[in-house]
C-alpha cells in the first residue's frame, strides 16, 4: 500500500519538496481492495485458504473511480455439498500512525447471491509484528482490556484519549513501552495493525454453478497525491508526466491530453493541478480458488472522454469505446494486483470516506 508520501514522489517524479508545504493538508492515501477468497479456519482467525473443489468460472471487474462492480461465477465439482466462510478482506492499518490508510470500514458494500441480498459480518482482528515481521494475535487481550470490537476497529481516532486513559492498562500488558510518556504529540509507535474482514457462509451445492455479486464504492487516493501537475513553480517544471509513465504506465498519447489539460487553467481547489483518482485491487487472492479465474473480464470505466485511464496491468487492454476500456484473460493465474490511475476527473466530485463499523 503506498503512503501519502510515496504516491506524491511517484506522480511528481522529483520535484516534490517544494509542493509538500501547501500538498500535504489535501493528500488522501492509495487504498486496496481485493478479491473474495475462500475462507479456512486457522490459529488466530479467519485466513485466506485454498480449495481444490470449488472453481471460480468467471469473473467481470468493473472499476470506475466512484464504483466498484464484481461478478462471479463459481462451481464446485466436487460430489458433496460445501458449506465455508467468504471472507472479503479490507487493507490492514496501524492504530498509532499519524498517517493511517483509513479507519473504519469502506462505504455502501453490498453482496447478491444467486440475484437474493446476503447479510455478512464485520470482524476484526488486531496484531502486533516484531522486527521479523511474525505476527501476534492481541485481539482476545485488547477484549480483557476493555476494548469493544468497535473501539478496537476506531482506535487510530482516540489515540490521544486511549494514551492518557489507558496507558497504565497498556504497558502491564506490553503493548506499551514502559517509559513511554505521552506529551500530546505523535511521537509513538504503533501501537498494534488491525485487520477488518467482511465474512459470510455460503454453501456450494455439488456440480452446481453459484453466482456471487458485490459492489462497493471505492476509498481511492483522490486528493492532491493523485493530482496531475505540469506547471512552472518557482521557476521550474512540476510535472507528474514521467512518474506517471513509469510506474502507472500511461502512454504518450494520454501524457499529452493531460499535460495540455493542465496548462489550460483547469484548476482543482486553488492548486495548479488536475484532479486524479488511483484505485488499486488485490487480485493475487483469486489464487485460493482451484484454477485460478477460468474467463477473467476487466472492464475499466472513465466517467467522460476527457478523463483518462492508465495501467500497467496488461498491455491487451483496449479502449472499445470513449470511456471503456477492456481485457479478456482465460485460465487467468494473478501474479500481480491491478493498479489504475483515472485522471481528469470531476473536480466537484465529492471525497469518499470510510465509516464507522457496524458489527452484528
Amino acid at each position: 500500500m503506498l503512503k501519502w508520501y510515496k504516491m506524491l514522489t511517484i506522480l511528481i517524479a522529483g520535484h516534490t519538496m517544494k509542493l509538500l508545504s501547501f500538498l500535504s493538508l489535501f493528500i488522501l492515501p492509495c487504498l486496496v481492495f481485493a478479491n473474495d477468497g475462500f475462507g479456512a479456519l486457522d490459529a488466530g482467525g479467519i485466513i485466506i485458504g485454498k480449495t481444490d473443489d470449488i472453481a471460480m468460472q468467471k469473473e467481470v471487474l468493473d472499476i470506475s473511480y466512484d464504483k466498484i462492480k464484481v461478478d462471479y461465477e463459481f462451481v464446485n465439482e466436487s460430489d458433496k455439498d460445501i458449506t465455508e466462510t467468504i471472507v472479503f478482506p479490507l487493507p490492514p492499518y496501524y492504530v498509532g500512525d499519524p498517517n493511517p490508510a483509513y479507519i473504519g470500514t469502506i462505504p455502501d458494500f453490498k453482496v447478491v447471491v444467486n440475484g437474493q441480498p446476503v447479510k455478512f459480518k464485520t470482524k476484526v482482528r488486531a496484531v502486533t509484528d516484531d522486527e521479523n515481521r511474525t505476527e501476534t494475535d492481541i485481539t482476545q487481550k485488547l477484549r480483557g482490556m476493555g476494548f469493544s470490537d468497535y473501539d478496537i476497529v476506531m482506535a487510530a481516532y482516540n489515540i490521544k484519549k486511549i494514551l492518557q486513559d489507558k496507558a497504565d492498562i497498556l504497558k502491564k500488558n506490553g503493548l506499551l513501552d514502559q517509559d513511554f510518556v505521552y506529551t500530546g504529540g505523535w511521537d509513538i509507535e504503533s501501537l498494534w495493525k488491525n485487520y477488518v474482514t467482511y465474512e459470510w457462509k455460503q454453501t456450494f451445492k455439488a456440480h452446481q454453478k453459484l453466482k456471487v455479486s458485490h459492489t462497493y464504492t471505492p476509498l481511492p487516493s483522490s486528493g492532491m497525491s493523485a493530482c496531475y501537475i505540469n506547471t512552472l513553480l518557482g521557476g521550474d517544471l512540476q510535472s507528474s508526466r514521467e512518474g506517471l509513465a513509469k510506474y502507472l504506465c500511461a502512454d504518450a498519447k494520454t501524457l499529452d491530453k493531460l499535460d495540455n489539460l493542465a496548462k489550460n487553467d483547469r484548476n482543482w481547489q486553488g492548486y495548479p493541478c488536475l484532479r486524479g483518482a488511483d484505485i488499486s485491487y488485490i487480485l493475487r487472492t483469486a489464487n485460493t480458488w482451484k484454477d485460478g479465474i477460468r474467463d477473467f473480464h476487466l472492464i475499466l470505466r472513465s466517467k467522460t472522454p476527457d478523463e483518462t485511464v492508465s495501467s500497467c496491468f496488461s498491455k491487451s487492454i483496449k479502449q472499445t469505446s470513449p470511456t471503456t476500456y477492456e481485457v479478456k484473460l482465460k485460465n487467468f493465474k494473478p501474479k500481480k494486483d491491478l493498479s489504475v490511475y483515472f485522471g481528469n476527473i470531476d473536480k466537484n466530485a465529492p471525497f469518499t470516506e470510510a465509516k464507522p463499523p457496524v458489527f452484528q
